[in-house]
């Protein structure tokens, strides 16, 4: 038998392919307890370990013994492992669990998976906030940091946590829309929709729609939705309100339709959405319109259609470019 952790309450070790958790007290009889219930609410997701058996009763377990999900290995597929902590982090949302500590000591990851650990202290989304508990949005925040120390070469996770900030909601997203103007595979939309959102995704190629409604096929019914359109075909009275997103989009749009017609729809979707997250290309970079020379001359140029904020600025790599996020809000005077 491995000692794994001496805490004040319990402790934990390793033994023939099980995992014992020990009580000390009352205190670590509560922990126990509490785990186990969380462990049985989260047991269809696939993201725990199984619980193998337990001393004492179901109501008061004096010991626990859990299946040994082993230690983390190296990540082979970045995108693997995102679509999972989007999965996981929904299953979370539904199940109404706040677990509290989603740091990287908590996570195990086996073939581009998480598995979470350590339910001790984990709360009920819905119970009411005390002096102790930490905001239930931080396990968004903690699982996504944890994810990107593995790789996120798109600086997905980094966008995403940056725009989510801003939001300014509860713990989730419920009750908010999101609309994603070139969504490809959807990320976005499907971290809005494990997030309590609406995630709609917009793009022109509907080889790639349906790819993305597969991709995300078991996040819960209709939170996720991949319209095949083109963006310039959109009217504010489609789709009015939440947030909306335009991330690296724009300089298509004006190759394909020209710089006129592209201004016409930035105009109408800063005026339709509560606010709306724009990123764009500089000249040198990919589509980058001349005109752009840097991110500082996107951000200028945004100044005509609303409020400007800076959210994120990320280095590309390997093209020696760098992309801003920005917010862009109506002018209210």
């Amino acid at each position: 038998m491995t000692l794994l952790k001496d805490q004040e309450h319990m402790t934990t070790h390793r033994e023939g392919g099980r995992i014992i958790k020990t009580a000390k007290d009352a205190e670590g009889i509560f922990h126990l307890s509490n785990e186990t219930a969380f462990l049985a609410t989260m047991a269809p997701s696939g993201y725990v370990a199984k619980v193998l058996d337990f001393h004492g009763t179901v109501e008061a377990p004096t010991a626990i013994e859990l299946e040994d999900l082993g230690n983390t290995e190296e990540v082979t597929n970045t995108d693997e492992l995102l679509t999972h902590a989007i999965h996981l982090l929904n299953w979370l949302r539904r199940s109404r669990i706040y677990h509290g500590d989603l740091t990287a000591p908590n996570l195990i990851i086996r073939d581009n998976k998480p598995y979470v650990i350590d339910f001790g202290e984990s709360l009920d989304l819905d119970a009411p906030p005390t002096r102790h508990s930490k905001r239930p949005e931080a396990d968004w925040f903690h699982l996504l940091q944890a994810i990107e120390a593995h790789g996120d070469p798109r600086r997905i996770i980094r966008r995403w946590l940056a725009m989510r900030e801003n939001f300014g909601v509860g713990p989730t997203l419920e009750d908010v829309r999101l609309v994603d103007f070139g969504s490809h595979m959807g990320y976005m939309p499907a971290m809005a929709a494990a997030d309590g959102a609406i995630g709609i995704g917009m793009d022109v190629d509907p080889n790639i729609c349906v790819a993305a409604m597969n991709h995300w096929k078991d996040l819960d019914k209709g939170t996720v939705i991949f319209n095949h359109f083109d963006a310039m075909d959109w009217e504010p009275s489609l789709i009015e309100g939440g947030v909306g997103l335009c991330l690296s989009l724009y300089p298509w749009l004006i190759q394909s339709h020209g710089e006129e017609e592209a201004r016409v729809f930035l105009a109408k979707a800063v005026m339709a959405f509560d606010m709306l997250f724009f990123e764009a290309q500089s000249a040198g970079d990919g589509p980058g319109p001349a005109f752009w020379p840097d991110q500082d001359a996107v951000g200028e140029y945004l100044t005509v259609f609303g409020k400007v904020e800076e959210v994120c600025r990320l280095d590309i790599g390997g093209r020696n470019a760098e992309r801003v996020t920005w917010k862009v809000t109506k002018n209210t005077q």
